[in-house]
């Protein structure tokens, strides 16, 4: 069977396959070899429907639906390690559980930057929402002044970091949200912000 061609003799491309993203966990362990990695696969929302009928229900699950139909930007687990947020650029922030995977709650638009607070109780993202965990009550809009690529928030829980395309870093008090401070002097777009543990140093 021949390819068929346009008029200017130009293969025709069939159009890209739908990238379909997941996030993927992987547990840590120690031995007497060293670390190792094994991974463990979140369940579809399908399957967390089936396993969980209420809280897959709570988190808008629809059968056949994917744990991500568009990409995942960024991840952050809590404290306590029973919950997973996922956040992409083009989708919806995602709450699930650990370790079942199971969908609880589905948020509003998406974020390239997550961030949990120390005691587990308040989600920031990369665009400007602040949410109450675990029930994602939307607490606060922070009036950032340009697109952000990232967040960190201090291990106190007080202060918000936030990072982007003007070049600044901007400090955020927690919980209500007022702007402190705006740093200065990056000559170029900024990727990626991280305070340290004892929240003396941010980079």
């Amino acid at each position: 069977m021949k390819t068929e061609k346009p008029a200017d003799g130009v293969e025709a491309r069939k159009p890209h396959a739908k990238i379909e993203a997941r996030p993927e966990v992987y547990a840590i362990n120690r031995g007497q070899s060293g670390w190792t990695l094994s991974r463990r696969s979140l369940f579809s929302a399908a399957a967390a429907a089936a396993a969980s009928p209420k809280r897959a229900e709570a988190g808008g699950c629809t059968t056949g639906a994917l744990a991500n139909d568009r990409s995942v930007n960024g991840l952050a687990i809590s404290p306590d390690g029973r919950l997973l947020v996922s956040g992409g650029q083009l989708g919806t922030i995602k709450l699930w559980s650990l370790p079942d995977g199971a969908l609880l709650k589905t948020l509003g638009n998406g974020a390239l930057s997550v961030a949990i607070s120390p005691d587990g109780r308040l989600l920031a993202t990369a665009t400007g929402a602040i949410w109450s965990l675990p029930d994602g009550a939307l607490v606060k809009t922070l009036g950032y002044s340009n697109q952000v690529f990232s967040v960190a928030i201090s291990p106190d829980g007080k202060l918000l970091a936030s990072a982007g395309v003007d070049r600044t870093v901007e400090l955020w008090s927690l919980p209500d949200g007022a702007l402190l401070k705006t740093l200065t002097g990056h000559t170029d777009t900024i990727l990626s912000v991280a305070i340290s543990s004892d929240g003396r140093l941010l980079a």
